[in-house]
């Protein structure tokens, strides 16, 4: 039902499921897309046909005023929904297939980015609502972590539920899974605060140096509210990602490099993925990926450990390959019949042959991981498979570094899991995360600033899924650009470009199935992961392949 059906028709559905046209429908049921949702708004008249309009509204009421209004709504939705499907399926039979078709249509292609903005706006909404589309369809979803899972199992109103009691139970459900607290009080952030204040003082810019110095009734507040903004949105930005990598000035001259024309409003922080304090956010997102890749990678340990001897083997033998021997002309050595002439002059001995081995290139490889939520269901595969790479490169002496990276918000992090002088560390590198968008063109733009001396040797490879999309737009010309589609993927492509002028080699490892954009962005210098045991063979091709290019 798309937003162009007639709303009345949308009020008779909630009307005629509710078995009464005495009211006005409190809200409207949409799906992801934000078209009007048939079983929803059935669901919606089936709770007011239980529990009346007015009860419903008053327990939407209870946390209106609380910062996490969504989260509550949300998934005081989420609750209902199981109690009156349940309720309700034995009267209405169809109910069935309509619930199957919504689920359907959740786990749809389609709809993959509007999971991903969810999954970033209200986390476990996203992972609950997954988990029970797979079991309504009765598919296999083993995602959720204990905690998750504990949440999924409880998170519902008993069978015998006396209407009177629904606000209570609800509220008691909160408190117990979701830390609600009652009579929550509104505590807006200083992010949003800061656009809306005026000034009520004045001031002037005096003496030497244009000093600030205060004017009748003026106060300088403002500059330290200003000083206390930023500091916020660091210790945010902190928080989210980890520490800086680079210097606080460094940081600052790169973004204002990298930062401009079409990606001026957006803004790039380098991370070492560590926490500052150990109460930082960044801190539970790296347990809670390290604890899922971990035990992924637990399972088939061996089954790694022989792919990456396997893959050392395959790099091995291609830098053998390259390590030569040329024949020089020498005053001593081999006679070289065809010059021995050349001894009737005067002074000239270089008539002789003499072989010298040719060093082998000095190669460096970075692997850049897109992190974007559009990943997620491919996170632990991609971590196990750049640490297979990665310890099969050290393995063979050739340097590399690992930077994920995704965007949140205006701010795009890349992450540095492991650098050029260090080796492959298991539990740094299964740090690695799904969250957020991914603005590619930025990415790889930042990459291009990080390689400081370009050589035929360096390779670049890059783990994505070839669809960049961000909730930010493109600055252009005229009319901003939704970054997504055709725009995201010129932008991306514009950039893979800029590093290939530095004569680096940059190739694609595609974990979907989206052949025609990874030819538009990586040309034919591509290959396609489907499963992790497809790594060794077709990874080792491809590197020898790039390896044997340094040849000429």
């Amino acid at each position: 039902m798309s937003k162009d059906f007639p709303i009345n028709r949308v009020y008779n559905l909630i009307w005629a499921s509710a078995s009464s046209y005495h009211f006005r429908p409190p809200v409207i049921g949409e799906d992801l897309a934000g078209n009007y949702s048939f079983y929803m708004n059935i669901i919606i008249g089936l709770s007011i046909k239980y529990f009346t309009a007015e009860r419903i509204e008053s327990l939407f009421v209870i946390w209106q005023d609380s910062r996490s209004r969504d989260k509550y709504d949300i998934l005081a939705v989420y609750i209902l929904e199981a109690y009156l499907y349940k309720k309700e399926l034995e009267e209405r039979p169809h109910l069935k297939q309509l619930r199957r078709s919504y689920y359907e249509d959740f786990l749809a292609d389609r709809f993959d980015l509007k999971r991903k903005d969810l999954a970033l706006k209200q986390n476990l909404a996203y992972t609950l609502t997954m988990k029970r589309a797979h079991d309504v369809l009765g598919l296999s979803y083993n995602k959720l972590n204990k905690k998750e899972l504990e949440i999924y199992q409880g998170l519902r109103l008993p069978e015998d539920l006396i209407e009177d009691d629904l606000n209570q139970i609800v509220l008691g459900l909160f408190e117990k899974y979701l830390a609600y607290k009652k009579d929550p009080k509104t505590k807006k952030s200083l992010l949003y605060k800061l656009p809306t204040l005026k000034p009520t003082f004045s001031y002037r810019l005096d003496g030497p140096g244009s000093r600030l110095t205060k004017g009748e009734g003026s106060s300088s507040f403002i500059l330290k509210l200003i000083a206390r903004y930023k500091k916020i949105k660091e210790d945010e930005i902190e928080d989210l990602f980890g520490q800086r990598y680079f210097s606080k000035d460094k940081t600052q001259k790169l973004n204002e490099e990298i930062c401009r024309d079409k990606h001026k409003k957006s803004r790039v922080y380098f991370s070492t993925g560590r926490p500052k304090k150990s109460h930082h956010k960044i801190k539970d997102l790296n347990q809670k990926a390290l604890d899922k890749n971990l035990s992924f990678y637990e399972k088939n340990k061996a089954s790694y450990e022989r792919m990456s001897k396997s893959l050392s083997k395959k790099i091995s033998s291609s830098i053998t390959s390259l390590t030569t021997y040329e024949e020089d002309l020498s005053p001593r050595g081999n006679l070289r019949t065809d010059l021995a002439w050349k001894s009737q002059i005067p002074n000239y001995r270089y008539i002789f042959s003499k072989k010298s081995l040719r060093d082998k290139p000095d190669f460096r490889i970075d692997l850049l991981l897109d992190g974007s939520a559009s990943l997620m269901d491919k996170q632990e595969e991609i971590a196990i498979e750049t640490y297979i790479l990665a310890k099969a490169l050290d393995n063979n002496g050739i340097r590399s570094r690992i930077i994920s990276y995704h965007s949140l918000g205006h701010v795009t992090g890349l992450t540095i899991l492991k650098d050029y002088n260090k080796k492959a560390q298991l539990k740094k590198i299964l740090t690695y995360k799904t969250m957020g968008f991914n603005r590619d063109g930025l990415a790889y733009r930042a990459l291009s600033k990080l390689i400081e001396s370009p050589s035929k040797n360096h390779l670049v490879l890059i783990f994505t899924d070839a669809a960049p999309s961000d909730i930010k737009p493109l600055i252009k010309k005229g009319l901003n650009k939704p970054y997504s589609d055709k725009y995201s993927l010129e932008d991306a492509k514009e950039e893979l470009n800029q590093l290939r002028k530095l004569k680096v080699a940059v190739g694609g490892l595609i974990h979907k199935n989206n052949p025609d954009e990874a030819g538009y962005l990586f040309y034919n210098n591509f290959i396609q992961v489907t499963s992790i045991d497809q790594l060794a063979n077709r990874a080792g091709n491809f590197i020898k392949k790039e390896l044997t290019k340094t040849r000429s």
